[in-house]
């Protein structure tokens, strides 16, 4: 399978799982990847577990008009977030997005 392809499901798997849904990422191996998000009105988070092959970052717009990502973490080991407060803002409610990588 080719890595664009992996990177895809990877990707769809993740949103199947914010939703409720299992995808595989091949036809014998499921995406193990559970993420959460949270927010304050400062700050957006997230968080995945399980594949330790799958990175992520969170995203968020704040009330300055721009849009920020936070650092890319590695499964399982940390938090990805976005301090809007570092930019004298407040994280826009609703914004709250990430984007990944396996």
């Amino acid at each position: 399978m080719s890595k664009t392809r992996n990177r895809a499901l990877a990707v769809l798997g993740l949103a199947a799982v914010l939703s409720g849904f299992a995808v595989p990422a091949s036809a014998s191996e499921p995406l193990k990847v559970s993420c959460y998000a949270w927010n304050d009105q400062h700050t957006y988070g997230v968080r995945c577990e399980g594949n330790k092959e799958f990175y992520f970052q969170a995203i968020a717009d704040c009330t300055n008009g721009q849009q920020y990502r936070g650092p890319m973490i590695r499964g399982g080991s940390g938090t990805s977030y976005v301090y809007c407060s570092t930019y004298n803002a407040r994280y826009v409610q609703g914004t709250g997005q990430f984007a990944s990588t396996y």
